[in-house]
């Protein structure tokens, strides 16, 4: 894949409904949109898909349940919804309390525009990264409790069942992952430390044959909260925030054949926990934040690869 001289990003039609934290998947040709949060405090239920050949959005049958930080991934031709934060009993859009961990699992089937719910995870997180490799589902890290987990556990749809395969060597949450080559890449992510913590740069491969983690070449810059994206078996990672909490605007792509990350010349709205995807080689990317829980991002954006 070429990594110089990139077109500018084009502008879509906006998401109707605006919000950080959301959820993105990509099927049948459409990104769909799930969940998310109109602050930190009040999540959503709201599912809604963008048609890049009509610049159209649709909305579809909402989650069962409200859920903020959420991710996704695409299996057998279902969206599986995956963790997050929901409003405890009690909370209200008068007085909403502080939301919880989930270890929700929800399955979206858009030809039937219909939800089921499948095994939960082992236990409650937030933002673990999420692939999908050789017909079976993987969540590595997150939030759990006060505390990120370095567990790395893996979902069965033949016994609808969730086990622990190995372990991170780092806890970190908003690390997204993605696969490549068969290989599962978790990508930067934020770690407690102090008062702040840390944003990393750090980069592991997990390798779901042999439930190995190694770490590899390091991004660029440290960033968490960002999107990872799968293209001709190399990985791109766009936006987040960086490590002086400020948004990011940069995009830099990985060669896992050379262990090498590269810095495009292409920028996109800075914006936190959105939702992206690719369709037709266009890069889509939707919702997420401007200012953390404060501001969702108004603009929806494409490029073109």
């Amino acid at each position: 894949m070429k990594v110089a001289n990139y077109p500018a990003w084009s502008e879509a039609a906006p998401l109707p409904t605006l919000r950080g934290g959301c959820a993105g998947a990509v099927i049948d040709g459409r990104l769909y949109v799930l969940g998310g949060g109109l602050s930190a405090k009040r999540p959503v239920d709201t599912v809604e898909s963008y048609d890049p050949v009509t610049n159209q959005w649709k909305p579809h049958r909402p989650m069962p349940l409200p859920r903020n930080n959420v991710v996704a991934a695409v299996l057998d031709g279902k969206i599986y919804v995956v963790a997050g934060l929901v409003a405890p009993a009690g909370s209200t859009d008068e007085q909403p309390l502080e939301n919880e961990p989930s270890d929700r699992v929800d399955v979206y089937d858009p030809q039937t525009d219909t939800w089921t719910t499948c095994a939960p995870l082992p236990e409650a997180r937030v933002k673990p990264g999420l692939s999908v490799v050789n017909g079976r589902l993987y969540a590595l890290g997150g939030r759990h409790g006060d505390v990120n987990t370095t567990s790395i556990v893996s979902y069965d749809p033949a016994v609808d069942a969730w086990n622990k395969v190995a372990d991170l060597p780092l806890g970190v949450r908003h690390a997204p992952a993605a696969q490549a080559g068969g290989l599962i890449y978790l990508t930067g992510g934020w770690s407690p430390n102090g008062d702040k913590g840390d944003i990393h740069a750090k980069v592991w491969r997990f390798d779901p044959a042999s439930n190995e983690v190694e770490e590899v070449a390091s991004m660029p810059e440290p960033r968490v909260a960002h999107s990872l994206i799968e293209v001709d078996g190399q990985l791109l990672a766009l936006g987040g925030v960086t490590a002086d909490k400020s948004f990011l605007e940069s995009v830099c792509l990985y060669d896992p054949t050379i262990d090498s990350w590269t810095a495009l010349d292409f920028e996109m709205d800075p914006r936190g926990i959105f939702a992206a995807g690719l369709i037709d080689r266009h890069i889509h990317v939707a919702g997420g934040w401007t200012k953390l829980y404060k501001e969702p991002h108004t603009t929806v954006q494409t490029h073109s690869l």
